[in-house]
Order: structure tokens, then C-alpha cells, then sequence
């Protein structure tokens, strides 16, 4: 007898170890509250209220679910995931005709995940190489080491060895390793035989780890761009990674898949990107649509500061003409970028710059920069340079070090 059912009467059903929904063709269900306890929304919300919530799916569909949900509580969820997951052809029959809404409901409560790219690794490569600098995810913490996967590399299985954590004296190696953690760090072994990874954390510079750090969000947008393709052309992610990114990556050393996607959304030339790829018509129109979308103009804001001073009978009009002249520079001209100039505190003022092209603008401000140090030179007073033109929020980087966090936890010699 199934422990699920149908009911005419939510009052009377007992809410404290069941639940009641509602499918789209008004029929309630009393269904058990650990039938959805991978549904994370429901977990979170609906089944702690004493009262009948709604499902985005018809009574015949329900059932079709419930049975697959019951079957589960029964052996496990992994059969039943084996049995759903996979690509729309490949699932159950009633799974096909669902719209993105009832799919993302079913498989929410089945606990499969919508896409299959989740594990794909970004490169052809399924290894680094020694003294490369990857970017980690703590998963496991042990008394002379910690586990980590290689997020770049199809989450492959690496060790951080605590002699590798720090080049400090700590109190506790707790405070620095910390389980769900993300950061860099760089291979010191590789054992391809057995599979093993070495890796060191304290070898990693500040500069190496803001690159890595780049570098994987780029491939991680990258992965996702492209395993969304996959979805709406209804192909495996794994096929889509070979057709587009894995030859990107491979087509000119040293240039990330990342610009070359970048560089076809501003371009749109399809047929000097994605012509040697030979890719169907509507998987490249399909890429184009969703690159619009997931690769809009990032506008940067650009900041430099500078001291001004002028002890001349005029210096105060002098000050000001200077910054007039740098608030109006290269305008009219082309790339179109405004300056405007602010008051820090005497003799500090900031120069600003909103603009989408990082290094035009970075030239802007430095020509600005360098005209209004001749103009103020000339009415006897002087330009220094503070913080040279960069986006906003580099400005501190680089004076703290890597293991800037473990100061609280050294011990004194």
C-alpha cells in the first residue's frame, strides 16, 4: 500500500509528519515530508507551514513523480538518479514534455541537477603540470594534511600537506584550512601513475594567486556559457566542451577560450571564430544569443590621486585652473571618456573615469595627468602622484601578503 495518496480534505491531514500540494488540475496529494527533502525550497519554506502549497505539475505527472520519490526512500537516491539523468531523449517518456519550470521542479526534488557540467573539466588536459597554479576547494581536513579538489581539473583529488600551508609558526592549522574553502595553490608532485597531487599553498605570491584567481572565473564563465548551449541544443556537455572550448583553448597558446568568446560578442565574426570549429548552424546560433546575455560590457570605474600644491601669490586660482583642465581633458576626442575630478583634502584630489576600455582609459588619465603637471609647473607650483591610474579597489593590493590571515595566530620566537 503506497504511503501517498489523495485527498478531498486538507484539514484533517496530520502536517507534522506529512505534507498536503496541490497539483495544477486542483487535486490534493498527502504526501510524506520526506518525499522532498532534496527539494531544498520546499524543505526551506513550504513543509514547515501547516497548509496545502502548490506544484507546478498535473495529477498524472505527480504520480509518475511520487512513484520514483517512494522508490527512492526504498533503496536510495542514486538508482533513481541514474534512471532520470541524462538528456531529454534519454530520460522517462513522461519527463520529455515538461516546460523549464516543471523540469526544474522534478529535479529539485529528485536531487539531479538540471545540467551535466558540473565535473567537466575546463581543459583537454585531466592534469596539471608541475609549478602550475590551481585554483582549490578544501573538502576534507585531516591531523597531517587536507583534501582538496582541483576545481579546474574535473574536481580530481589533490593533498596540501600542513609542512605546505604556511611558512609562519601557528597556534592552529585550523584557522588556515578550513573546510568549503576556495584558493590557490601550486603543484609541487605529481604521481600519474596513482593519480596523487602535491600541492603547496605557501609557494603561492599575491599576484599568482589574483591571477588564478582570474583565470578560473574565466573558465568557470566560459564552462558555464557553453554547457548551457548544451542544454538548449540538447546535447551533452561533454560533446559541447569538445566542439567549442576545448579548440579555443587549444588554437593559439597562451590565449584563454574566455577572449576569444569575448572578442566574438563584440565582433560577432562568426566566420573567423567559429568557421574553423565547423559547428552547426543552430548550436553557433544558439551560442551567439546566449553570449549577448552572459557577456554584457563590464564598466570599470578608473581612479588615480594626486597632491597639488602652489604657494604662488595666485596659487589658489592656479589650483583650480589645473583642475578645471584635467576635469575637461581629451574631450570631443575619441574613445569618448569623461573625467571628473574631486576634493580628498587639500592638497589631495582624485581623478575618476568611468569607462568599458580599461586601458584607453588608464592612457586618458595618464595624459591628463601629465598635462596638468606642466600647467601647474608653469604658474610655480608642483604635481605629485599618489596612486597612479587604476580601477578602483587595486589600490590596496599587494600590501598585504598571502598569508596575511595567520598574523593573529603566530607565536613569538
Amino acid at each position: 500500500m503506497s504511503s501517498y495518496g489523495v485527498t478531498d480534505s486538507p484539514d484533517t491531514v496530520d502536517y507534522k509528519t506529512k505534507c498536503c500540494c496541490q497539483t495544477t488540475d486542483n487535486v490534493y496529494y498527502v504526501v510524506p515530508k520526506e518525499y522532498f527533502r532534496l527539494n531544498q525550497s520546499l524543505a526551506r519554506r513550504k513543509l514547515l507551514l501547516a497548509e496545502p502549497f502548490p506544484v507546478p505539475v498535473d495529477c498524472k505527472t505527480l504520480d509518475h513523480l511520487l512513484v520514483l520519490l517512494e522508490k527512492a526512500t526504498i533503496l536510495s537516491a542514486q538508482v533513481v538518479e541514474g534512471e532520470t539523468k541524462g538528456s531529454n531523449n534519454e530520460r522517462p517518456e513522461w519527463m520529455r514534455d515538461l516546460n523549464k519550470r516543471q523540469q526544474k521542479f522534478v529535479c529539485g526534488c529528485l536531487g539531479i541537477t538540471s545540467w551535466d557540467g558540473k565535473d567537466i573539466p575546463f581543459y583537454v588536459e585531466t592534469m596539471p603540470k608541475i609549478n602550475d597554479v590551481v585554483w582549490v576547494k578544501i573538502t576534507q581536513v585531516n591531523d597531517t594534511s587536507a583534501v582538496v579538489q582541483l576545481l579546474e581539473y574535473g574536481k580530481r583529488e589533490g593533498i596540501i600537506p600542513y609542512t605546505e600551508v604556511t611558512r609562519r609558526r601557528v597556534r592552529s592549522m585550523g584557522k588556515l584550512i578550513k573546510v568549503g574553502r576556495t584558493e590557490p595553490a601550486q603543484v609541487i608532485r605529481i604521481d600519474k601513475d596513482k593519480g596523487y597531487i602535491d600541492l603547496s599553498k605557501k609557494l603561492v605570491t599575491p599576484n599568482e594567486a589574483k591571477a588564478c584567481e582570474a583565470h578560473f572565473r574565466q573558465g568557470n564563465e566560459v564552462r558555464s556559457i557553453v554547457c548551457h548551449v548544451a542544454e538548449l541544443c540538447d546535447i551533452p556537455a561533454m560533446e559541447a566542451m569538445e566542439m567549442i572550448a576545448y579548440p579555443l583553448y587549444q588554437r593559439e597558446p597562451g590565449k584563454h577560450a574566455w577572449t576569444w568568446l569575448y572578442e566574438l560578442n563584440q565582433t560577432e565574426d562568426v566566420e573567423r571564430i567559429l568557421g574553423p570549429l565547423k559547428l552547426e548552424k543552430t548550436v553557433s546560433d544558439c551560442l551567439m544569443s546566449t553570449l549577448k546575455n552572459a557577456m554584457r560590457l563590464k564598466v570599470l570605474t578608473l581612479f588615480a590621486e594626486v597632491e597639488i600644491t602652489c604657494f604662488a601669490c595666485d596659487g589658489v586660482e592656479a589650483i583650480r585652473d589645473v583642475l578645471i583642465l584635467g576635469r575637461g581633458y581629451g574631450e570631443g576626442s575619441d574613445p569618448q571618456i569623461h573625467l571628473s575630478v574631486n576634493i580628498i583634502g587639500p592638497p589631495k584630489y582624485g581623478i575618476r573615469a568611468r569607462t568599458d576600455m580599461k586601458e584607453e582609459g588608464i592612457q586618458r588619465m595618464k595624459e591628463a595627468i601629465e598635462a596638468m603637471t606642466a600647467e601647474i609647473k608653469k604658474r610655480g607650483g608642483q604635481l605629485k602622484v599618489v596612486t597612479p591610474p587604476q580601477p578602483h579597489g587595486d589600490a590596496d593590493e599587494g600590501k598585504k601578503g598571502f598569508d596575511a590571515d595567520d598574523d593573529d595566530d603566530d607565536d613569538a620566537d
